[in-house]
């Protein structure tokens, strides 16, 4: 491990270009497999856009991408009847395609939303939302999760914000999870909205 995340005890960098850690994501590959899973989820795979990250390790962000796609590719060669989720992973897909032949979801968070507020309106959404529209044309599935859902029932602003993201979703093919607002995805969120 390089040193804590911030803003979320418990959690650290770590250096995933060592093949120790490999080891380590090689030995949970095989437990899932030999528990009858058919598929595993990588998260935060653009984490070598993560500043943090780069400072901890004086390395780029290209070298740190390279060092992810190689693993990637690792994991897919060895344990190739698996099939790969990747989040945040859009990126990686558009630019290394062979990596698409075993990823059939790419999950998205905060896609539509930032801190409850819509921002559909922004550069980096249309570039975002661009690219994921590309990997659907290429039979990638897109999951989006949006931390939106603040549990009030009575709050119509929070009805709202629900719907338009329901909307948003299926106008462009997305399967959609509605998250609470706290992040914390240990517990089925089932959303309730004022009619």
């Amino acid at each position: 491990m390089l040193g804590p995340l911030e803003n979320w005890p418990g959690e650290y960098y770590v250096k995933f270009w060592y093949i120790e850690w490999y080891k380590v994501i090689s030995e949970y590959m095989k437990k899932i497999i030999e528990a009858n899973f058919d598929g595993v989820v990588l998260d935060w795979i653009n984490v070598y856009e993560n500043v943090s990250l780069q400072k901890l390790t004086g390395k780029s962000s290209e070298v740190l991408k390279n060092a992810m796609v190689e693993n990637i590719r690792k994991a897919m060669k060895d344990f190739p009847n698996v099939d790969y989720v990747l989040i945040n992973g859009e990126d990686i897909l558009l630019e290394f395609p062979d990596l698409r032949e075993k990823v059939k979801y790419v999950l998205v968070e905060s896609l539509f939303f930032k801190n409850t507020k819509l921002v559909t309106n922004t550069k980096l959404y249309l570039q975002r939302l661009n690219k994921l529209l590309e990997l659907s044309k290429h039979g990638i599935t897109i999951l989006s999760v949006e931390y939106i859902d603040n549990g009030n029932p009575l709050d119509s602003k929070n009805g709202d914000r629900i719907k338009t993201y329901v909307e948003l979703s299926k106008k462009y093919g997305f399967k959609y999870y509605i998250a609470r607002t706290d992040m914390k995805l240990n517990t089925v969120n089932i959303p309730r909205v004022p009619k």
